[in-house]
């Protein structure tokens, strides 16, 4: 059974950051190994589509909104519904609120929460409302280390992991994942094989 996945990559534009590294190496290692997977990513310009290989399962569409603005809670859904991906996969801290698909999102750390004075008032109010909604009604949470793991569980209440690869597999359950598990894990689990190598 083929897989539709709806990747959300506006975060690689051309600026060099640690998302959009994160956010080109992840779709570069699960792209080849996703036999099962068709891919629609989001780009906000063509400089992903550059950037990856060109194949039959993969297409790319452009989003208007910017990542983390309000507009995007309006143009996301809509393209999730015109599309009807299995699941949403944002790779950075946002994702659409009300959307008609599964949503898996990634939420590297929670810096801004732990020192609330070295980041401005719109950092601080973002992360305790909008990444707190987030980490509620995600099916999955990508994070980058157990430190962030155990943060997610302490301050957003996110229920603990008890078994990885059970976890992993049961894209109805809140769980976090380190993307260290994702690189090996993600493709069997979450993206719907049932075995990891």
């Amino acid at each position: 059974m083929t897989h539709h996945i709806m990747f959300d990559a506006r975060f690689c534009s051309g600026k060099p950051h640690g998302i959009a590294r994160v956010t080109h190496k992840l779709l570069e290692h699960l792209l080849p190994k996703s036999p099962h997977c068709r891919f629609t990513v989001l780009i906000s310009n063509d400089h992903l589509k550059n950037k990856l290989p060109a194949q039959p399962s993969l297409r790319f569409i452009k989003a208007n909104a910017k990542p983390y603005s309000i507009a995007e809670q309006w143009e996301l859904p809509r393209i999730i519904r015109r599309e009807k991906p299995d699941i949403f996969h944002s790779a950075s801290f946002t994702m659409p609120l009300f959307s008609p698909a599964p949503v898996i999102v990634t939420i590297f750390d929670l810096i801004p929460v732990l020192f609330p004075k070295f980041f401005p008032l719109r950092y601080r109010i973002y992360y305790r409302i909008m990444v707190r909604r987030f980490c509620k009604r995600a099916e999955k949470i990508f994070t980058s280390s157990d430190n962030s793991r155990t943060d997610l569980m302490n301050l957003y209440g996110v229920p603990a992991e008890k078994d990885k690869s059970y976890t992993l597999c049961r894209i109805r359950q809140q769980r976090t994942i380190t993307y260290q598990e994702a690189k090996r894990y993600a493709v069997y689990h979450v993206y719907g094989q049932h075995h990891a190598p």
